[in-house]
This record gives structure tokens, sequence and C-alpha cells, in this order.
């Protein structure tokens, strides 16, 4: 909270900057540029002079969302503008989802980007007097009249949880994962090294996981709330209490129900002729290696209007045509986000995108044409091709050849069954893409033993696996025993933008 109450302006344009920086300094604002770029940012934050109050960056306007992404971590409570001439309300949500607080027109002026940091520091001064507020009512007696037996509930998906006393305490992600843990333990003891295999939640060390322990105990005291995690000396944590989840009222939409609705809301825009572009956006999911626990490559997954999730059984669903359109453009989409991870930052990682395998066919002319134009990122590509039928038309060998041809991977999705002997040769193969059921029951023994045979089946074969819908410890546990390759689910980490990637590629490029 140190840096507060500043605020940092990003520009595109440098000769635009410098004449901002001497119009606000006409006005009497105390202003300083970091004229060495973005990069050098946290050093120089350091050595600026406590009463400037407006920060100004320059930066190529390839780089804004990621350039923003790094100063949110860096200043989580400052204000953050971005100058640009930008051409989209894509490329504005993409700026405020990568932590800028409003996007202003290039030719702002000095008068206006002073209005706009006045209410910038209004929010921060109420920030920092609740912060004082709550500091002191954190040390007041907290809420304990309720009953043991009374359970914590998880609510909206596990971002929230409801207190036995009727608080709302909001989770982040790791929090979240860290309570999941807890609540799929059988006597809610939880050890560090449990912890420390939620990569993705930042946890890298055993300190990691004492601090957000901490941080989450510490936002339940603000809140008048005693948290009931009890430390477990030299192994881990308890929660004392018990936890479960809301029940789902009448009212809510089942996962098969919001998937039909949202088929309907494609098809009406496709067949209304309105522009899909908008609406389509691409969000990544880690993919870890089990062997060593590292991120090794990521799922591409699709979006609707930015929050609605269009999986690969849904795209098997809609007309041809509207299914060849939306692949199609996401392919071009994922395709120009991968040149510029490898031409610009010099980063690259598998990527898996999964399609029906009947629309192959429609899909292949247009798919090789594409990938032929950009050679270099088809060699990370891995076509997963969703089959749920074996004995279906198997063409699709056929018409996967030339792609194998250009480095594309290919492998075969199922759900959780034994590969039959013709899957298990067929050559073009990588590997096998296993899902566990949609549902948030226990895993049965069936579907555990037939998946100890299908990855022990594939392993002689000499093909991978991949072991998705990974959304809490016994799941992975699971993948574990079977001998599975990879995992992949919200277990392992949330869905990433394509600045999200970038960002986990740079950390992991750099340890």
């Amino acid at each position: 909270m140190k840096h507060a109450r500043k605020v940092v302006v990003v520009f595109d344009d440098a000769n635009q900057c410098q004449k901002m920086e001497k119009e606000l300094g006409l006005l009497g604002t105390s202003v300083q540029a970091i004229v060495q770029g973005p990069s050098v940012f946290r050093t120089a934050l350091e050595n600026i002079d406590a009463e400037v109050e407006i920060i100004l960056l320059v930066c190529e306007r390839a780089h804004l969302a990621l350039v923003v992404a790094n100063l949110r971590s860096i200043v989580p409570h400052s204000g953050i503008v971005v100058v640009s001439q930008l051409e989209s309300e894509a490329q504005r949500t993409e700026l405020l989802f990568a932590g800028a607080d409003t996007a202003l027109p290039m030719h702002v002026s000095a008068t206006e980007l002073v209005a706009t940091k006045h209410a910038l520091r209004r929010r921060a001064e109420r920030f920092l007097s609740y912060t004082a507020e709550t500091f002191v009512a954190a040390t007041e007696p907290m809420s304990t009249s309720f009953s043991a037996d009374t359970p914590w509930i998880l609510q909206d998906k596990g971002w929230s949880m409801l207190s036995p006393s009727g608080v709302v305490i909001e989770l982040t992600y790791g929090e979240k994962q860290l309570i999941e843990l807890f609540s799929h333990s059988h006597d809610g003891r939880v050890s560090r090294e449990d912890f420390l295999q939620i990569k993705s939640g930042g946890l890298q060390s055993k300190r990691a996981v004492d601090s957000l322990i901490s941080r989450l105990k510490r936002k339940a005291a603000e809140l008048k709330l005693d948290l009931p995690i009890r430390s477990v000396h030299g192994w881990g944590y308890s929660f004392a209490g018990r936890i479960s989840r809301e029940e789902r009222s009448p009212e809510t939409l089942t996962a098969q129900e919001e998937q039909a609705q949202l088929l309907q809301q494609i098809e009406s825009a496709w067949h209304e002729n309105a522009a899909i572009d908008g609406r389509l956006s691409l969000q990544f999911q880690s993919r870890i290696q089990l062997k060593d626990a590292i991120q090794q490559g990521v799922e591409v997954q699709l979006y609707w209007d930015g929050s609605q999730r269009i999986h690969s059984a849904l795209l098997g669903q809609l007309d041809k045509v509207v299914t060849i359109a939306v692949l199609e453009r996401s392919i071009q989409m994922l395709c120009a986000d991968m040149h510029e991870w490898q031409q610009v930052y010099r980063l690259s990682t598998p990527v898996q995108l999964s399609i029906p395998v009947s629309i192959l066919p429609e899909l292949q002319p247009s798919l090789l044409r594409l990938l032929s134009s950009y050679a270099s990122e088809a060699r990370n590509i891995e076509l997963v091709l969703r089959n749920t039928d074996e004995t279906s038309d198997l063409t699709w060998i056929t018409l996967c050849a030339p792609l194998r041809a250009l480095g594309v991977s290919i492998w075969l999705e199922h759900d959780v069954s034994v590969p039959s002997q013709h899957t298990l040769g067929l050559d073009i193969l990588e590997g096998l893409r296993f899902c566990y059921p949609d549902d948030e029951q226990p895993l049965s023994d069936h579907v555990q033993q037939t998946l100890l045979q299908a990855c022990g089946l594939a392993a002689e074969h000499g093909l991978k696996t991949i072991v998705g819908n990974v959304w809490n410890k016994a799941r992975r546990d699971a993948a574990v025993r079977v001998g599975a390759t990879y995992v992949q689910g919200e277990f392992l980490g949330s869905p990433m933008s394509r600045d999200g990637v970038l960002l986990g590629l740079a950390s992991i490029e750099s340890m």
C-alpha cells in the first residue's frame, strides 16, 4: 500500500508522453517519467520522490496488456491508466482485465488526466481509511456465536465461503484451492506438501503456504471472524470445523442447461449475421507433467462473451457451418497469439486444441492452409480429436496425415474407457486424453480401475496420457496412481488470458 496514492499512466507514443509531462507540470502536478521503460519500473519506483503523484511510462502498443499486468502485480493498489488510440472494444476490455483502471484516448487533455488522477486518489484514500479501520476492528473480539456443528458453506463454485455466523468471505484463487483441500480431507488435516502441489496458486515453498494461510486468517479477522485453521506443528494445518457445499437452487441452471442455452445464443448470432469476432475469445488451462510437477503446455479453451465456455462436446452439437466458422476464427486467433509469443517474446509452449472428430473433414482444408502459413507455430499445436465412437468412420486418420507432416501432434480424447487395440496401434497418435466424469461425485472404483487399465495399455504402446477434469486433490491423486503423464483441470490452475500464459512462461524461463 506504499504507493496506493500514486497513479501510473502508460502511453504507447513517446511524443505524447513527453507532451503530457510538460502540460502536467504547467498545471502544478508532481509528475515523473521513467524514460528507461517498463523493464526498470520496479527499481525506479523505489527511487521516486514520495511527493510524485503521477508516473509516466512508454511501451509498444503490442505489449500494453502485458505491461499493465506486470504493473498491477508490482503496485496492486495504485491507479493505472492507459493512454492509447485503441481501435476496438476488445482491446480496451483486454487492458481492463489485465489490471488497468481506465483507458483514455491518445489526445486526452492534461486537465482530464488530472481529474482521473483525483478520482483514483479518492478511491485510494477510502481504501486506506477502510484498511486502518478494519485493522482496529480486527483487534476487537471476534464473532463466535454459533454452534460448532454449523458448517462453513462454499458458495459460487467455491469462490466465496459463508461463515456459520452468516458473514461471507470472498476467496482468491489460492485461498479457494486451500479451502478445497480442507473440504476433501476426511479429518480436516492437510500437510504442507499437499499445499505445495497447487503450483498455479503460487505456492513455491512452505513459507509461501504459511503466508497464504496467514493472509486468509487476517482477512477473516477483518470481518470479525475466527477462521478455525490451526497449525499442526512440523506437518501442516487442520480446519477445526465442518465445510460443506451450497446446494443448487431450483433456479440455477445445470451445466447441461447452460450449454443448451449457449448453443442457442451462438447459432442465433450466426443466423442473424451478427459478428462473432467480438464475442469469441480464448483462454488457456495449464497442463501439468506429473513426473516433475511442472507446467508443460496449455489447453486452449473457447469462450463466448468472455465468460461462457464452449466445450468441444458443444461444438459437435452446433450446425456444422457454425462450428467451422467458430473453429476457423479461433485457430486464426490462436496462431496469431502463438506467433507473437515466439517472435516478440521468444517464448513458446505446446498448445492443445480439442475438436470433434466428426467435423475434421470440413475443417481440414482451411486448417491446412492456415497452419502452412504458420509453420513454426504448427509444431507446437496438439490437435485433440474428441472421438466418442471408435467404430465410426476412420477417414480422420488419412486427414490427419498432412497435419502430422506439418509437425502437428495428434491426440484422441475419450471419456474414461479402455481404448481398443486398433486405437493403441495407431502410429499417428501422440497420446490419449481421458476426462473424468463432469460431476462432483467421488470417483467410483470402476472409473479408477478403468483408468488404471487404460493408462497402463497406453504406456505399453508408447502413448502419452492426459487426465482432464481434475478439480480436486482426490482426482489429482488418482491420476498419479494410474501413471498418467499429464493432468489438467481447475485444481492445477484456473484458465488464463494470453498475457497470463506469457507471464507464466516468462517465470518458467527465468527459473
